[in-house]
């Protein structure tokens, strides 16, 4: 697959390439059937209400008022299919125009990450900072942290769904942990954007102790198969660290700066 612009970030910058139209569609769905559900409920309440009601005086002049009601609540019920129906085509323009700009950022965050990989210590500052992956960093992930060079998102295509690959490029003369330099994470995604599936790429510790010795350090997490991954980790990176490292870094580096002076 390629790199993809997927995911947005924390500051102003455009939204790029976050699809909407799936969770829109379903949330118009949802909101017809509970209004379907509502409107068949009331139906029955004013049937038995008119049972009731037969033959009592001004049953006539009740009946026509709840005539009345029924008419403006069969109009409002038509407008809202309206504006559902407007929302739907509104998401799947919406949709096209993400796509059109994703594929235009492409090259731009592929540009951007192999600048990235020539500054060091870069992605080591960007983490010891982040408001959520510093909270994982043990000892041995800083010393890691110095080999990162590349951090690449790719968009892929399964039997169960669309998903993500995320890709840690490690520098092969800094690296002095595992043997592989080049590592691999995907996973698979449900039409809610849930994660379904989880798969890894092969990772061979040089000291085979370093998993044992740190069992909740990112990288080890990260790196496990059977470690299911937080969402929110996942989240980070594709929509912050890939997006808009640069940011984070001088974020993270005015506050070093703060804390020194």
């Amino acid at each position: 697959g390629e790199a993809t612009g997927r995911g947005g970030t924390t500051n102003d910058r455009m939204t790029i390439g976050m699809s909407s139209t799936a969770s829109s569609e379903t949330s118009s769905t949802r909101k017809r059937k509970h209004r379907d559900a509502a409107w068949e409920k009331l139906d029955d309440n004013n049937d038995e209400k008119r049972k009731i009601g037969k033959g009592g005086s001004g049953s006539n002049k009740n009946q026509e008022m709840e005539e009345e009601s029924e008419a403006a609540m069969s109009a409002l019920a038509s407008i809202s299919n309206e504006i559902d129906n407007l929302n739907a085509e509104a998401s799947e323009e919406i949709s096209k125009i993400e796509a059109k700009y994703e594929a235009m950022s492409l090259p731009l965050l592929t540009k951007q990450a192999r600048l990235v990989g020539r500054i060091p210590l870069f992605w080591k500052r960007i983490f010891q900072k982040h408001e959520l992956l510093s909270t994982n960093l043990e000892e041995i992930d800083e010393q890691i942290l110095i080999a990162l060079r590349t951090i690449l998102v790719e968009d892929i295509e399964s039997k169960e769904g669309g998903g993500y690959k995320i890709t840690f490029g490690f520098n092969a003369e800094s690296n002095t942990f595992f043997k592989e330099n080049i590592f691999q994470k995907s996973f698979t995604e449900n039409d809610n954007g849930e994660i379904v599936r989880v798969e890894n790429g092969q990772i061979t510790w040089i000291n085979s102790k370093v998993p044992l010795d740190y069992p909740d350090s990112f990288f080890v997490t990260w790196f496990s198969e059977q470690t299911s991954t937080s969402p929110l980790i996942v989240e980070s990176i594709r929509s912050q660290l890939w997006v808009d490292p640069l940011t984070l870094y001088l974020d993270a580096e005015t506050a070093e700066e703060g804390r020194n002076t």
